[in-house]
């Protein structure tokens, strides 16, 4: 078995509207923590991988996930039903 594990930073620019964000505009005056999206990839030696994402968000609704999982498909050739 094989591993990969890879970390993108994904912290949006001071004034991005942010969920979570107590003030009426919601606009980031600061960074205080940067955003990261973080996966780690097992293979098998049999060739079948499996993919888990972890998303310093609150959160994203199905059809975001469904697409984002379909751009991986495409682009890696793992199953969207192999990527957590």
């Amino acid at each position: 078995m094989k591993a990969g594990v890879s970390s993108v930073d994904i912290t949006p620019p001071i004034g991005v509207p942010l969920g979570g964000n107590p003030r009426p505009c919601n606009a980031a005056r600061s960074i205080h923590d940067r955003l990261a999206v973080n996966a780690i990839c097992l293979a098998q030696d049999s060739g079948e991988k499996l993919l888990f994402i972890g998303l310093d968000l609150l959160g994203i609704d199905k059809e975001l996930c469904d697409e984002i999982k379909g751009e991986i498909e495409k682009d890696t050739g793992i199953p969207a039903r192999q990527i957590m």
